[in-house]
């Protein structure tokens, strides 16, 4: 990012797209009935963000283990991220 790689740059401007997208979609819940599409369009930013995280920095800067607890989840039908370390 600091030395102005665009592919980080690139991504990183949507990484905060799908925040606010995601910002948005909390933002409603419970504002009207609800049926299921406000926890699927999350769950789908969610995954698309640790994506963009994966693609950024490898698999290895990310840890094997927990690529792996992702793969996991999302194998078994779950959409699945863990929190940033603020770092990778």
């Amino acid at each position: 990012w600091e030395r102005g790689d665009e592919d980080v740059r690139s991504k990183m401007s949507r990484v905060a797209e799908l925040a606010e997208r995601g910002y948005r979609v909390l933002s409603s819940l419970g504002t009207d009935k609800q049926t299921g599409e406000p926890t699927i369009e999350l769950g789908m930013l969610m995954n698309a963000n640790f994506n963009l995280r994966k693609e950024m920095f490898g698999a290895e800067a990310l840890g094997a283990r927990n690529v792996e607890m992702i793969d996991t989840a999302r194998g078994a039908g779950s959409f699945a991220k863990f929190t940033g370390s603020g770092g990778a």
